[in-house]
């Protein structure tokens, strides 16, 4: 069977191989920087949490009056006239998907300028996705709660999945359109 993958592997473009060689070399180096000396030290998901409770509570502010984010040791919840509605943990914080985003830029042979627009661009906006997912969360727990965890697990999910998948696809089209001809 290994040997099948092997030949196959052979017989893919070069642009494919390419991809494969640069994102398996990122992700076992991500893996090891980011396990091994950022996320014990919570960079910058400590950082990214606090933030993104704040600007959730801000502009839950908007609607609810008064709310607020309290940073607990992993967690930053969101209160509104003093109860507690979300939790928003460093999971929830979308620098994964920055990370993966970013990654998938880069691992395609594509030029740097066009990566790095894209990443000034991208990663910005999924920080701002996340920030209007995090307060439709709040929404939807404070007048749909039993359409909470189908709102958090899945529907959102998709949502901002759906967003990254339409800026790579956007991203890819020079190069899938190399491997076309």
């Amino acid at each position: 069977m290994l040997k099948s993958l092997v030949q196959q592997y052979k017989n893919f473009p070069d642009t494919v191989r390419l991809f494969i060689q640069r994102a398996l070399l990122f992700f076992v180096a991500w893996k090891i920087f980011y396990d091994g000396f950022l996320q014990p030290r919570r960079i910058p998901d400590g950082w990214l949490t606090k933030i993104t409770g704040e600007l959730t509570a801000w502009l839950v502010t908007l609607v609810y009056q008064p709310s607020s984010a309290y940073l607990s040791a992993e967690r930053s919840y969101i209160f509104t006239k003093g109860a507690k509605i979300i939790a928003i943990a460093d999971g929830c914080n979308a620098f994964d998907l920055m990370v993966t985003f970013v990654a998938f830029l880069f691992c395609l042979p594509t030029n740097w300028k066009r990566a790095t627009m894209f990443t000034l661009l991208g990663v910005p906006a999924i920080f701002l996705l996340n920030i209007i997912r995090s307060c439709a969360i709040v929404w939807i727990n404070i007048n749909y709660p039993s359409l909470f965890d189908l709102a958090h697990h899945y529907v959102f999910q998709i949502l901002v999945y759906a967003f990254i998948f339409l800026c790579w696809v956007k991203y890819a089209q020079p190069v899938y359109g190399k491997l076309k001809k």
